[in-house]
């Protein structure tokens, strides 16, 4: 069918944009992932029930290469088509709740790059709920959960920041157990931006036992 080849080379203009994106051919990523944007909205006209879902995730995407360009503005107003359309999907699986969530994080880091700190705080906000609200607490929604409170936690700081991250590093912690390789980094990260947040506040002896954890964490990385 004439669709299903339409909705075929899309995905790949998709497949090409990102891997653009990753060389650091922004121009060129944008272009194409334009291309797949409006080949999924020809699509969407006909069969909005299934191609919604892949409109939001262009946009998405192209909102991460306009951003990378330095096209703030025009990357906000994508990235919020993109949670628009996301809100207007009734769909309770639980992949796709976790790729709404993911794409509010992202509306989050444009927000924040033009200094609109109490939306972009609402709209983390969301995402953690999603997380939270999911059945399944498998190691990907754990993992998105923690980046997103870590995220929250850089923008609220003081106390409030501290009990984020502690949720947070509880999280790698977790996960570091099952995978040290890979979460390693992160689970140091976590502890050195809750010293900061604990020298901040006063916490000094907290702040330096966290700081030495991070540290410690760090050279195993590195003997390894």
């Amino acid at each position: 069918m004439e669709e299903t080849h339409d909705a075929v080379l899309a995905r790949k203009l998709f497949d090409e944009s990102v891997k653009l994106l990753k060389e650091g051919q922004y121009k060129e990523a944008a272009a194409v992932a334009k291309g797949a944007v409006r080949a999924f909205r020809q699509i969407a006209k006909n069969d909005e029930a299934i191609s919604l879902g892949e409109l939001a995730m262009n946009l998405d995407n192209l909102s991460i290469i306009l951003y990378a360009l330095g096209k703030a503005e025009e990357s906000l107003s994508v990235a919020n088509e993109s949670v628009e359309i996301f809100w207007r999907i009734k769909d309770s699986d639980e992949l796709y709740q976790l790729l709404r969530a993911r794409c509010l994080n992202g509306l989050v880091i444009r927000l924040k790059g033009m200094g609109k700190k109490e939306e972009a705080i609402e709209s983390i906000k969301k995402a953690i709920k999603i997380c939270r609200d999911l059945s399944t607490q498998d190691n990907r929604s754990l993992l998105n959960l923690a980046v997103f409170l870590n995220n929250l936690a850089a923008l609220v700081h003081g106390e409030e920041g501290i009990d984020l991250l502690n949720e947070a590093i509880k999280i790698w912690k977790k996960l570091f157990v099952e995978n040290p390789t890979k979460f390693l980094p992160s689970l140091a990260g976590g502890l050195r931006d809750i010293a900061i947040l604990l020298h901040e506040v006063g916490r000094s002896e907290e702040a330096s036992a966290a700081a030495r954890e991070s540290l410690d964490i760090l050279r195993k990385m590195n003997q390894n």
